[in-house]
């Protein structure tokens, strides 16, 4: 990037990236695949097979339309307070976001004084549609716009003559088309970059904290140890282990301080034993969660069976002892074999796919339904008892009518206004039951309905009114108005793929990349 010699997008540079290159690339590849995809169609042009093509072809359009979605979709950090101050250095959209900016901070109360470019308008219509992207998109979120507006210090008078400036700019001033955006912002409004270096210069860029994160597994994945073991340590090391850490470094720094100011000399293992008696509250503390009365409140009807003494003692543990061995041994074995075996050539690999035949497209369909599988997924969720106590706790507005609506067999007129103890151990107990029906393990005593010829899924939707759902009826609306704010900001880059040094070694050239694909000129991609 502009900012440093070293591989990733540091944060004040991503915009460039993602306006010039990520976003316009995407545009493109939906509305030109053949030209941004010359290999894959190549492919096909050589395939006699007439309705493996039409196949392939419909996969290949389902995956760009499904990455434009992923990309609105992982667009919204970028896109809202406090990323998004940072298109204020673009040459060509950075007036149009302060207006937007301004508009936002006035309605909310900021005083921002006099002497700006035009940022209010009589009629919301008359508003210029550069800026009304962005000023819809920070109205979503109105007050968390306007505090970080204050938060920056962009409200501040030492940065107040640089920003009306900026309102005022003619576009073109800065041009586009320059290698050195931030460098020219700089020159220009030194104090505003000042302050949004200040904040953003040194964070990390998602492709940074990848990279870091991939080094990290690199040297402390154990093979032995599952994912869900690697994932728990590092939630705890981010967490609790962090607090943990920081409280103890602050001991030390008191002590320290502290020590400096005495003459008083201890001997090296009496100055450690405060810090180790530290460590054990901590730890004792940490346990407290993981007692069996803590845990054995969470369980549910089936699991407390499970854990009678009846049930432990009816197990052929043995059994079970030699088949988890035998596992560890023949794991350990593949690994060793892994490590020492001879490496595969290229040649190998190669033979290997040419031998290989896909057996997965007779599953695929290209119009599936993938409301079908979230509907499922929150069909799971709601069968947990963790929804009902942390998603949708007593303590919010739409509890009751949550579990009225979606657990319409349970809810009883006298459970408006009960305490979250003794309605959360009804819900327990009910989800449970609804478990062991579609298990065909307990019989139906909530309907009087045939369930005999129903699958579990069908049993649990019969049960669970996931479409009714007050919580996810929320939270969709308010997702799809984030996507749809996004996706018109995406659809404002247009197709134009910049031609930049720092978006490849020695120069990335997208004409250059699309002429070699193809074998021939292709000409210049951004007429």
């Amino acid at each position: 990037g502009a900012l440093c010699n070293r591989p990733g997008f540091r944060m004040m540079e991503y915009h460039q990236l993602y306006f010039e290159f990520i976003a316009p690339w995407w545009k493109r590849a939906r509305e030109e695949p053949q030209r941004m995809f010359p290999k894959t169609f190549a492919y096909l042009g050589g395939v006699d097979d007439v309705d493996l093509v039409t196949l392939k072809t419909r996969q290949i359009f389902s995956g760009i339309a499904a990455a434009c979605d992923v990309l609105s979709k992982h667009s919204s950090i970028l896109l809202s307070a406090p990323v998004l101050y940072l298109v204020l250095s673009h040459p060509d959209r950075g007036r149009d976001f302060l207006r937007a900016a301004l508009a936002v901070a006035s309605e909310s109360g900021v005083d921002i004084g006099v002497g700006w470019g035009q940022y209010q308008y009589d009629n919301p219509d008359e508003r210029p549609a550069g800026e009304k992207m962005f000023y819809d998109k920070l109205c979503h979120e109105k007050e968390e716009s306007a505090h970080w507006f204050q938060q920056l210090g962009l409200c501040r008078p030492v940065v107040q003559s640089e920003l009306k400036a900026l309102s005022m700019e003619e576009k073109g001033v800065r041009t586009q088309d320059s290698c050195t955006w931030l460098g020219d912002f700089r020159e220009k409004y030194p104090i505003t970059f000042a302050g949004l270096s200040a904040v953003f210069r040194h964070l990390p860029s998602n492709s940074r904290l990848t990279e870091s994160n991939h080094g990290d597994m690199r040297q402390n994945k154990d093979d032995s140890h599952v994912w869900r073991f690697t994932d728990a340590r590092q939630t705890f090391m981010t967490n609790q282990g962090h607090k943990d850490r920081e409280e103890r470094r602050k001991f030390m720094r008191k002590k320290g301080t502290a020590a400096s100011n005495t003459n008083n000399k201890t001997t090296k293992h009496e100055g450690c034993k405060d810090t180790v008696e530290m460590v054990g509250r901590q730890l004792l503390k940490a346990t407290e969660q993981y007692t069996f009365e803590a845990l054995y409140a969470d369980f549910d009807e089936d699991t407390r069976k499970k854990l009678s003494v009846g049930s432990v003692a009816a197990e052929d543990f043995s059994e079970m002892e030699k088949k988890i061995a035998a596992k560890k041994v023949d794991d350990i074995e593949k690994a060793r074999r892994r490590k020492t075996g001879r490496p595969v050539t290229l040649e190998e690999w190669k033979k290997a796919a040419d031998n290989t035949v896909p057996d997965n497209d007779k599953d695929w369909d290209g119009d599936v339904n993938s409301d079908a599988a979230k509907r499922l997924e929150r069909l799971h969720t709601m069968l947990g008892v963790s929804y009902w106590d942390k998603n949708v706790t007593p303590l919010n507005p739409t509890f009751y009518n949550e579990v009225k609506a979606v657990l319409p067999y349970l809810w009883r007129d006298g459970m408006m206004g009960q305490q979250k103890k003794f309605l959360m151990s009804m819900v327990r107990e009910h989800l449970s039951l609804i478990k062991g029906i579609a298990d065909k393990q307990r019989p139906n005593t909530l309907s009087e309905k045939d369930v005999t010829d129903m699958s579990a899924d069908e049993i649990c939707f019969e049960f669970v009114k996931v479409d009714d759902s007050i919580h996810y009826q929320q939270a969709d609306t308010a997702h799809r108005e984030k996507l749809r704010l996004n996706s018109v900001i995406i659809e404002s880059c247009g197709s134009k793929v910049a031609n930049r040094k720092r978006y490849g070694g020695g120069g990335y050239n997208i004409d250059k990349e699309l002429a070699h694909d193809v074998g021939d000129t292709v000409g210049d991609i951004d007429d």
